[in-house]
Protein backbone atom coordinates (compact mmCIF):
# COMPACT_ATOMS: atom_id res chain seq x y z
CA UNK A 1 0.00 0.00 0.00
CA UNK A 2 3.20 2.16 0.86
CA UNK A 3 4.10 2.29 -3.06
CA UNK A 4 0.41 2.86 -4.14
CA UNK A 5 0.39 6.00 -1.91
CA UNK A 6 3.38 7.40 -3.08
CA UNK A 7 2.87 6.85 -6.66
CA UNK A 8 -0.80 8.11 -6.61
CA UNK A 9 0.60 11.35 -4.74
CA UNK A 10 3.67 12.18 -7.28
CA UNK A 11 1.26 11.84 -9.89
CA UNK A 12 -1.62 14.44 -8.59
CA UNK A 13 1.06 17.36 -6.53
CA UNK A 14 0.07 19.57 -9.04
CA UNK A 15 -3.19 19.92 -7.31
CA UNK A 16 -2.12 19.88 -3.87
CA UNK A 17 -2.88 23.33 -1.51
CA UNK A 18 0.22 25.59 -1.70
CA UNK A 19 -0.60 25.96 2.13
CA UNK A 20 0.08 23.71 4.87
CA UNK A 21 -2.30 22.18 6.77
CA UNK A 22 -4.57 25.40 8.64
CA UNK A 23 -7.79 23.80 7.89
CA UNK A 24 -9.88 21.86 10.30
CA UNK A 25 -12.18 19.55 8.11
CA UNK A 26 -15.39 17.26 8.68
CA UNK A 27 -16.12 14.81 6.28
CA UNK A 28 -19.79 13.72 6.08
CA UNK A 29 -21.33 10.95 4.96
CA UNK A 30 -25.14 12.55 4.91
CA UNK A 31 -25.44 11.15 1.05
CA UNK A 32 -24.85 7.55 2.18
CA UNK A 33 -27.70 5.08 2.66
CA UNK A 34 -25.80 2.79 4.83
CA UNK A 35 -24.19 3.23 7.82
CA UNK A 36 -25.98 6.14 8.50
CA UNK A 37 -24.55 8.19 11.26
CA UNK A 38 -27.59 9.76 12.77
CA UNK A 39 -26.78 12.16 14.83
CA UNK A 40 -24.65 13.45 12.27
CA UNK A 41 -25.93 17.06 12.01
CA UNK A 42 -26.12 17.62 15.87
CA UNK A 43 -22.08 16.75 15.68
CA UNK A 44 -21.72 18.92 12.41
CA UNK A 45 -22.97 21.90 14.10
CA UNK A 46 -21.06 21.75 17.05
CA UNK A 47 -18.10 20.95 15.14
CA UNK A 48 -18.82 24.37 12.87
CA UNK A 49 -18.86 25.97 16.25
CA UNK A 50 -15.26 25.74 16.69
CA UNK A 51 -14.42 26.45 13.20
CA UNK A 52 -14.65 23.48 11.02
CA UNK A 53 -15.74 22.93 7.49
CA UNK A 54 -18.11 20.45 7.04
CA UNK A 55 -17.70 18.79 3.36
CA UNK A 56 -19.51 16.28 1.77
CA UNK A 57 -16.86 14.25 -0.75
CA UNK A 58 -19.63 13.73 -3.63
CA UNK A 59 -20.25 17.37 -3.78
CA UNK A 60 -16.54 17.70 -4.85
CA UNK A 61 -14.27 17.27 -7.41
CA UNK A 62 -11.54 15.37 -7.41
CA UNK A 63 -9.29 18.48 -7.81
CA UNK A 64 -11.06 19.50 -5.01
CA UNK A 65 -10.93 17.02 -2.47
CA UNK A 66 -6.90 16.59 -2.97
CA UNK A 67 -7.16 20.65 -2.72
CA UNK A 68 -9.05 20.73 0.93
CA UNK A 69 -7.10 17.17 2.07
CA UNK A 70 -3.86 18.31 1.40
CA UNK A 71 -4.24 21.61 3.09
CA UNK A 72 -5.55 20.05 6.70
CA UNK A 73 -4.71 20.14 9.73
CA UNK A 74 -7.34 17.93 11.17
CA UNK A 75 -9.88 15.82 10.18
CA UNK A 76 -12.63 13.98 11.15
CA UNK A 77 -14.85 11.29 9.63
CA UNK A 78 -17.21 8.64 9.95
CA UNK A 79 -15.44 5.35 8.50
CA UNK A 80 -16.15 5.42 4.89
CA UNK A 81 -14.82 5.64 1.31
CA UNK A 82 -13.83 9.68 1.40
CA UNK A 83 -11.42 8.77 4.18
CA UNK A 84 -9.31 7.47 1.04
CA UNK A 85 -8.78 11.23 0.66
CA UNK A 86 -6.03 11.22 4.15
CA UNK A 87 -3.73 9.66 1.29
CA UNK A 88 -3.33 13.61 0.16
CA UNK A 89 -3.17 15.04 3.69
CA UNK A 90 0.36 15.99 4.78
CA UNK A 91 2.51 14.02 7.67
CA UNK A 92 1.32 15.88 10.70
CA UNK A 93 -2.20 15.92 9.81
CA UNK A 94 -4.61 14.83 12.72
CA UNK A 95 -7.03 12.28 11.90
CA UNK A 96 -10.25 11.26 14.11
CA UNK A 97 -11.97 8.38 12.27
CA UNK A 98 -15.58 7.67 14.02
CA UNK A 99 -16.61 3.87 13.52
CA UNK A 100 -19.29 1.30 15.59
CA UNK A 101 -18.67 -2.05 16.99
CA UNK A 102 -19.82 -3.55 13.50
CA UNK A 103 -16.44 -2.46 11.43
CA UNK A 104 -14.22 -1.40 13.61
CA UNK A 105 -12.00 -3.93 12.41
CA UNK A 106 -11.59 -2.45 9.33
CA UNK A 107 -8.59 -0.88 9.81
CA UNK A 108 -7.74 0.98 6.22
CA UNK A 109 -7.71 4.28 7.40
CA UNK A 110 -5.63 3.80 10.09
CA UNK A 111 -2.67 1.97 7.59
CA UNK A 112 -3.26 4.85 5.72
CA UNK A 113 -2.83 7.23 8.39
CA UNK A 114 0.48 5.45 9.73
CA UNK A 115 1.94 4.71 6.25
CA UNK A 116 1.46 9.34 5.88
CA UNK A 117 2.12 9.78 9.67
CA UNK A 118 -0.73 11.30 10.57
CA UNK A 119 -1.52 11.23 14.41
CA UNK A 120 -4.40 9.12 14.20
CA UNK A 121 -7.34 8.04 16.65
CA UNK A 122 -10.50 6.54 16.84
CA UNK A 123 -13.85 6.90 18.34
CA UNK A 124 -16.04 3.71 18.14
CA UNK A 125 -19.64 3.91 19.03
CA UNK A 126 -22.11 1.22 20.10
CA UNK A 127 -25.44 2.73 20.18
CA UNK A 128 -28.03 1.67 17.35
CA UNK A 129 -31.41 2.32 16.84
CA UNK A 130 -34.15 -0.07 17.79
CA UNK A 131 -34.54 -1.22 14.05
CA UNK A 132 -32.28 -1.16 11.32
CA UNK A 133 -32.66 -0.79 7.78
CA UNK A 134 -34.04 -4.14 6.23
CA UNK A 135 -33.01 -3.14 2.67
CA UNK A 136 -29.21 -3.22 2.89
CA UNK A 137 -26.96 -5.52 0.49
CA UNK A 138 -25.17 -6.89 3.09
CA UNK A 139 -24.95 -6.82 7.19
CA UNK A 140 -21.95 -4.48 6.88
CA UNK A 141 -23.85 -2.13 5.38
CA UNK A 142 -26.86 -2.74 7.81
CA UNK A 143 -25.89 -0.51 10.87
CA UNK A 144 -26.90 2.87 11.08
CA UNK A 145 -25.56 4.19 14.49
CA UNK A 146 -25.31 7.61 17.00
CA UNK A 147 -22.21 8.84 17.84
CA UNK A 148 -21.89 10.35 21.60
CA UNK A 149 -21.04 13.54 19.96
CA UNK A 150 -19.85 15.01 23.78
CA UNK A 151 -17.12 12.26 23.58
CA UNK A 152 -16.28 13.55 19.72
CA UNK A 153 -16.21 17.15 21.20
CA UNK A 154 -13.69 16.20 24.38
CA UNK A 155 -11.40 14.35 21.97
CA UNK A 156 -11.50 16.75 19.36
CA UNK A 157 -10.70 19.40 22.25
CA UNK A 158 -8.05 17.33 23.75
CA UNK A 159 -6.25 16.80 20.06
CA UNK A 160 -6.28 20.83 19.34
CA UNK A 161 -4.31 21.33 22.11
Amino acid sequence: MHVAVDWLRSRLAHNFSNRNGSQLIYLSRRDSPHRVMLNEEELEQRLTAIGFNCITGSDLSVKEQIRIFSDARMIIGPHGAGLTNLIWAHKNTTVLEITNTKIQHMNDFRSISEIRGHTYSQIISSTYPETQPADAINEQQRHNYFVDVELVMKKVNALLK
